[in-house]
């Protein structure tokens, strides 16, 4: 024979076996247990593999799987018609398949099942059990590989926090490593914020309050007036204190302690907070000593390290994003207060530099704060806020360089001085108008 005659002869049934139609194929998972399944992958992703079977649907974790052979779209589709075809007459084929079927002497029709002749519902009940029992394996390796997987994540936080808490340590301050020196930490982190909390039981918490940091963060650059945001120079440290002997320490350490939930170090951009319960106000908590934070660093921004504002107005600002009640008295009291002339005169008020220590002082203090800056939001937006700030800063620069000496005399020419030179001359004459302005505000029902 020629080698013409051996060419014609390939080709022959080269194109006679490209005459026939392909048989439609399947994907193919081969499973670590040696078990291949014919299937139709619906998706796919790092950890596991949904498909579609002749039986119903399954989910694969990708760590028992060994190899994965992917049919086209076309054939896949083909296939899953063809399955969902076969489940609605399963029923009748059962019956009809004269290998499989067979009638008892009572006439009651039998399918033959591993060499044993049953009712078609048990074997529709064994065929269903077996599926069952398949998808409980996938399940049980499901749930080994998904607790892997936190391991892992959890070693790996764990790795990034020790990091963190390492090259910090020379920017915070000895209270806030003191603190991390003595428990096994983990941390939640944003563009803001890092959050250093302790215990798994308020790991969902630290999350939570991870999430919803920024929109407190925006609110009180959006009431400082600023269209554009200014920049940390470095996110601020958030500790979760759950260990009550722990905080009682760290609150002995501070001089002036304001709340007992909450304290911020401006300077090292620090906050502490009294988590051993996160259902009472904390997230006010976390608002409130953030705002003390960020009016500190607005003045700097804007102005000078040397400049500074009023004890009352940063509180009263700390109060307005995240209001303190244990510190806030009633309406009435605040009225009664004021009637019988025993409440913090305006120019007292703005000259006060420390905490009230005395209990009724440090109420009125807090809650004439609070008012105050309510009351100027009633009237005005955050824009001239931000300008009376300014305003305020510089004159108080100006006429009290040093801040720890200022006297009610003094705070009453600043604030006259800050009237006549900015907006608020068009609302107020003077000092006097101002106070009795808010006055007003304070008190009415």
């Amino acid at each position: 024979m020629g080698i013409k005659q051996i060419l014609y002869g390939y080709l022959f049934f080269f194109f006679l076996f490209l005459s026939f139609p392909l048989c439609s194929t399947s994907d193919v998972i081969e499973l670590k247990n040696g078990d291949m399944i014919k299937c139709a992958i619906s998706s796919e992703d790092m950890h596991e593999v949904t498909c579609h079977t002749s039986l119903g649907r399954l989910t694969i974790p990708k760590n028992s799987i060994v190899n994965i052979t992917h049919s086209s779209p076309e054939e896949n589709a083909a296939l899953r018609k063809k399955w969902l075809m076969q489940k609605k007459e399963y029923k009748k084929k059962l019956l009809t398949q004269a290998s499989t079927v067979q009638t008892d002497k009572d006439g009651e029709r039998l399918v033959k099942y591993r060499s044993q002749w049953i009712t078609p519902e048990e074997y529709a009940t064994l065929k269903k059990e077996t599926f069952t029992k398949k998808q409980g394996r996938l399940k049980v390796e499901r749930e080994q590989h998904e607790a892997l997987l936190q391991e892992k994540e959890y070693k790996k936080r764990k790795n990034e926090t020790i990091e963190e808490i390492r090259q910090g340590s020379m920017r915070r301050s000895r209270e806030a490593n003191d603190i991390l020196e003595t428990d096994e930490w983990l941390m939640e982190r944003n563009a803001q914020f890092t959050i250093f909390y302790n215990t798994g039981d308020i790991a969902s918490f630290a999350k939570k309050l991870k999430d919803i940091s920024s929109s407190y963060y925006e609110k009180a650059q959006n009431d400082l007036g600023l269209e554009k945001a200014f920049i940390l120079n470095e996110r601020v440290e958030v500790f979760l204190v759950t260990d009550p002997v722990m905080w009682e320490t760290l609150i002995a350490t501070v001089s002036h302690v304001e709340t007992k939930r909450g304290l911020a170090n401006y300077y090292k951009k620090e906050i502490f907070l009294d988590a051993i319960d996160t259902t009472k106000q904390i997230n006010n908590f976390f608002a409130h000593e953030l705002s003390h934070i960020l009016i500190e660093e607005f003045v700097v921004q804007n102005l000078s390290k040397k400049h500074s504002i009023p004890l009352c107005i940063k509180e009263g600002f700390a109060h307005y994003q995240g209001p303190v009640a244990t510190y806030i008295l009633p309406k009435e009291k605040l009225k009664k207060a004021t009637t019988s002339n025993y409440y913090i005169q305006f120019d007292k008020l703005l000259a006060i530099s420390t905490y009230p220590q005395e209990s009724l002082q440090q109420e009125l203090f807090h809650t004439e704060a609070a008012s105050l800056i309510e009351f100027f939001f009633s009237r005005y937006d955050g824009k001239k806020f931000n300008e009376f700030l300014i305003e305020f800063a510089k004159t108080f620069h100006r006429l009290a360089p040093r801040h720890d000496t200022v006297t009610p005399e003094i705070t009453r020419e600043i604030m006259y001085a800050t009237i006549q030179d900015s907006f608020l001359r068009k609302d107020f004459a003077g000092y006097a108008s101002f106070e009795e302005a808010w006055l007003r505000y304070a008190i009415k029902e």
